[in-house]
């Protein structure tokens, strides 16, 4: 054994009444266990471990990660190949969705209370073992966009998170980054303090999507996930609507026609519609979806012809941007849309500049044109000052606003935006004598920053 690892998975299954069986079917003529143990603490100690110092066993959450101590009998098993993993039988019972999921919204709960509405319907808090699960439970938040959901992931003091349902973190997209505004600060030193549980977070400040841990005695809604019921027939394969599916303001249809770009994009035209326009997380999420059921690549209305050699931009599986051949044929994603699109610059004399730090950024930005300025949108989050710094990179400053015209279309423009940024940073700040200048130091989160270029 390591001295590195403390404790080491053995094959026993601990029940909560207090039962146990060896996993290759051994009787349990032998215990040792720790003093006090098992103890059930959190009514999810299923599995147990061995101490590397004393050999004293310890039940524990089967999500958690120690290293483990393998058997076998004298001579291997002349197969030793693995058998594949066969999908359980059944379907899902009324009222809960695919991959046997329900969501409760409109019910506030604290996380034990909760898991303990999820144990009453034979379930328990949701784990989350995939994208794909995830960009599902997204699109599921879409029609109540305030609304923090509990899932199953807790930790306790010094612990890791782990999964109450004792599945492994096979995918983790936990919001690690800390954000130095005051109140997220406090909040932060509160709650490492105690015992946290994660929710499904619909703040746009974190990441539409992201787990945040909490107090676990907050309130909020919560998902719910249970194993398929073999009393029902076995579930489908996830359909894919045909139809307009509506998304905040947009309506949203997938078109499975391997066609061009252009062809897709006269499709969409041709149905009152046009190429789909991913502005925000939410549209992001049920776009990636269609790509994960479907299988399959899908058109974006996103079409950049300085790049002459693959200009036209589609959605993989893996949920990225990518870029292809126009005339390369998939399907497609088209919109429609409430939203009233940025008016075109009514007046410009010149071409913007290349970006001067284009080569250490990774690429050009899209600089968009408006009486004699250029200005880009970055997401990034950093402090006025650094951004300010970046500006300069980039061969211009942070924005200031000089007439109402120009509030109109920097405006128009951020509102885009609106489901993922709530704020910007410009190029004005008060100096200690009360004054507004442009520019100085400050220092504050921000979500969003504007880059202004040179006068053309």
């Amino acid at each position: 054994m390591s001295t590195s690892q403390s404790s080491y998975w053995i094959g026993l299954d601990v029940d909560l009444d207090g039962t146990y069986e060896w996993m290759d079917s051994s009787p349990v003529l032998f215990q040792s266990w720790n003093e006090g143990q098992p103890d059930f603490k959190y009514h999810d100690e299923n599995c147990a471990t061995m101490g590397y110092s004393t050999g004293f066993w310890h039940n524990y959450n089967c999500g958690f990660e120690y290293g483990s101590i393998c058997k076998r009998s004298g001579s291997p098993p002349a197969n030793t190949t693995v058998a594949p993993t066969v999908a359980p039988k059944g379907g899902c019972p009324p009222h809960w969705k695919n991959l046997t999921i329900s969501i409760i919204k409109d019910q506030k709960e604290t996380w034990n209370g909760a898991r303990k509405q999820c144990k009453a319907m034979g379930g328990n808090l949701a784990s989350i073992s995939s994208r794909h699960v995830e960009v599902f439970l997204i699109t599921q938040m879409a029609d109540t966009p305030t609304t923090d959901l509990w899932i199953g992931l807790r930790r306790s003091y010094r612990e890791a998170f782990y999964w109450t349902d004792g599945q492994p973190r096979q995918y983790v997209n936990l919001d690690l980054e800390v954000h130095w505004d005051h109140q997220r600060l406090m909040e932060i030193l509160r709650i490492s303090r105690m015992e946290q549980c994660a929710v499904i977070t619909t703040n746009s400040s974190f990441g539409i999507g992201k787990w945040i841990g909490k107090s676990c005695n907050d309130t909020n809604g919560f998902v719910c996930l249970k194993s398929v019921d073999p009393s029902f027939p076995d579930s489908p394969e996830p359909m894919t609507s045909s139809d307009y599916v509506k998304i905040l303001n947009d309506s949203v249809k997938v078109v499975t026609q391997n066609m061009s770009w252009d062809a897709a994009k006269k499709h969409c035209e041709d149905d009152g519609a046009r190429l789909v326009s991913l502005r925000n997380n939410w549209s992001q999420a049920y776009v990636e979806l269609l790509a994960l059921n479907l299988k399959a690549p899908l058109w974006i209305g996103l079409n950049k012809n300085q790049v002459q050699d693959r200009p036209c931009v589609y959605v993989d599986v893996d949920g990225k941007w990518k870029t292809a051949d126009c005339k390369q044929i998939m399907n497609s994603v088209c919109m429609k849309s409430t939203d009233v699109p940025p008016t075109e610059p009514s007046v410009f004399t010149g071409i913007c500049p290349e970006d001067s730090d284009a080569l250490n950024t990774g690429g050009k930005n899209n600089w968009l044109p408006f009486h004699g300025y250029c200005y880009t949108f970055f997401s990034e989050r950093k402090v006025w000052g650094d951004a300010s710094a970046s500006c300069l990179r980039h061969g211009g400053s942070l924005a200031s606003i000089e007439h109402p015209f120009e509030q109109d279309f920097i405006q128009s423009n951020a509102h885009i935006f609106k489901d993922s940024h709530s704020s910007f940073w410009i190029g004005l700040f008060k100096t200690h004598k009360g004054t507004f200048i442009h520019p100085s130091n400050c220092f504050k989160m921000i979500h969003f920053k504007i880059l202004l270029s040179h006068k053309l």
